[in-house]
């Protein structure tokens, strides 16, 4: 299988509940422990992940020169390609052009080229999430409120500079335990609610466009013919562009539709696996392709094209060196010391988030159905994302964290099944290649695709709403709240199979499901509102509700139920 052997298999400690896999080594380190745990001695979790990784290090490279690894670059470079463009294009829309495609192209080849290269579980997909997004976007937001008039990207240099001091501390201290309070139940409802506000955005920023460009039943010829050399609006003495609107609708809508119908034919019973798998993976790159043609084929509608620089240089016309001068004040109201201080807030918050994220998909990834060998280090990982995250806010870069879903799919690339199965059984997974080298290809040939910029500058904004759309139904699959929450409308004897519904009363399901909806829909309106940039308050609020106040509402039978402690559950299984 091209592992080796000397790591020993993963265990999961009952009693303890451990959510990591338990790692047994040949050699020097002869006793198992669960990497979360705590040595005692200051920096003890950060030496014994260093001296694991070590141990593992020349085998993740020689497991990954095998054309497994190689299908698995092809995938994950359309899977990442896209999210990174569209996630830059939409905060250079909503962060007023502060940064945009080429630094989160930037960031995700460099800041991702470096986690892959040194962290200990090279399985994990390190780049731009939804979350991180829209946490940056309401902090410009907040930035540039009148009776604020913060400098967005010295604020963050600052805020980066306190994430790294977060960041050294947790691990310093071996605070990963913390993680245990923050189970499904708060990771749901997270991602539900990053989710509708993709949703949301798609929706919004569509009006807009049919806002600013009215569908008029009158077309000139010369005005359209303005329209798509000039690649801008018509001055205002005209409505917009004739038809653009609706020919953006349909470009959005497009991606949208040929993504998502490329992502079901994973689990068709159409073609091959291993094709099946491979078209499924190239899906919302196949969808940009086919849209971006369409585009450009259609000569005499206007489309909103992305914001892309010619050169190598930033997306903001005024910034003059890629390094932020911290100590500026020409942009900022209030004195450097105050600005530093001010920063404290913001950085504990979002480190709460990123650290939260990060979590959860080691959890996901070390699930002991994935029968890994080479276990993880977790102490070791949160000390290296503070430093990227560091470099990234001097640079003015976006930031990054562990991505679970595309770390999944990463996952699924890299699984070998058996060949043979009895008819109408699954094929049984055999092993996961345990290795580096794919993802650090991919991370190179993001950097590669930066020498491509007018390629870029062709894709028009709709395509990327398309994305947007498609990202935020992809995150709800495969969730058990969105399971449970279609349970409501259907009667007991359709039930799906489940552990919870076989033991759980249905009342009592169907009060856990909409205490959840409640929760989501409170997290949902707050990131609407002015104060959004506090809601991860409100996701410690979600993970001290689960620890100390369900046991009032539900029994301990219960929740072990609906939200095990442990990762693993039966359920998970379809989620990507």
């Amino acid at each position: 299988s091209g592992i080796n052997a000397e790591y020993g298999a993963a265990e999961i400690d009952e009693d303890k509940r451990v959510r990591y896999p338990v790692v047994g080594y040949s050699s020097e380190l002869k006793e198992h422990y669960d990497p979360l745990s705590r040595t005692g001695r200051f920096f003890g979790g950060l030496i014994r992940d260093v001296k694991a990784l070590r141990k593992r290090y020349l085998s993740d490279v020689r497991d990954g020169v095998n054309l497994v690894s190689l299908e698995s670059v092809l995938l994950m470079f359309g899977l990442m390609l896209a999210p990174a463009i569209t996630f830059g294009g939409f905060a250079g829309k909503h962060t007023k052009g502060e940064y945009g495609v080429i630094e989160m192209l930037i960031s995700t080849c460099f800041g991702g080229l470096a986690f892959s290269l040194l962290t200990g579980q090279p399985l994990t997909v390190f780049s731009c999430t939804g979350p991180i997004y829209v946490f940056e976007v309401h902090l410009s937001h907040f930035c540039h409120e009148p009776f604020i008039h913060f400098d967005f990207l010295q604020w963050r240099a600052w805020i980066g500079c306190w994430i790294f001091l977060f960041f050294t501390s947790f691990s310093f201290l071996e605070l990963g335990f913390l993680i245990n309070y923050f189970t499904r139940f708060t990771e749901e409802i997270v991602t539900v609610m990053v989710s509708l506000i993709f949703l949301y955005e798609a929706g919004y920023d569509i009006r807009a466009v049919f806002n600013e460009n009215p569908i008029t039943s009158v077309v000139n010829s010369e005005e359209a013919k303005y329209c798509k050399l000039s690649r801008t609006p018509l001055d205002k003495k005209h409505p917009g562009c004739p038809n653009t609107a609706l020919f953006s609708l349909i470009l959005m809508m497009g991606t949208f539709v040929v993504a998502y119908c490329m992502k079901k034919l994973r689990k068709s019973q159409y073609l091959q696996r291993r094709l099946r798998s491979v078209m499924s993976g190239f899906g919302i790159t196949i969808a940009m392709i086919l849209m971006i043609i369409i585009a450009n084929l259609t000569q005499s509608v206007y489309t909103e094209p992305l914001d892309m620089p010619d050169t190598f240089r930033h997306t903001s016309i005024e910034r003059k060196s890629w390094l932020i001068d911290m100590f500026d004040t020409s942009y900022t109201s209030i004195s450097i010391p105050n600005l530093a201080i001010t920063a404290i807030v913001p950085a504990f918050l979002v480190s709460v988030l990123i650290i939260m994220e990060s979590h959860l998909t080691g959890v996901l990834v070390n699930n002991p159905s994935h029968r890994l060998v080479k276990g993880c280090t977790p102490n070791w990982d949160t000390f290296l994302m503070g430093v990227i995250l560091l470099v990234c806010s001097l640079l003015g870069l976006p930031w990054l964290c562990a991505d679970s879903v595309r770390t999944m799919t990463h996952i699924k690339t890299l699984t070998v099944y058996s060949k043979y199965s009895a008819p109408g059984e699954k094929p049984r997974l055999l092993y996961i290649h345990e290795q580096r080298v794919s993802i650090v290809v991919v991370h190179i040939l993001m950097g590669v695709f930066l020498l491509f910029p007018k390629l870029i500058q062709s894709i028009p904004l709709a395509v990327l709403l398309g994305v947007f759309l498609f990202l935020g139904f992809l995150s709800l699959s495969g969730l058990q709240f969105v399971k449970r929450f279609k349970m409501l409308f259907m009667s007991a004897k359709y039930f799906p199979d489940y552990s919870f519904t076989r033991k759980i009363r249905t009342a009592k399901i169907h009060s856990f499901t909409i205490l959840q909806f409640v929760l989501t829909a409170i997290m949902f309106g707050i990131k609407l509102s002015p104060v959004s940039p506090v809601f991860p308050i409100c996701v410690i609020g979600l993970a001290l509700m689960r620890r100390y106040a369900m046991s009032s509402l539900f029994t301990e039978e219960e929740i072990q139920e609906l939200d095990p402690e442990e990762s693993g559950s039966e359920d998970d299984s379809d989620r990507e």
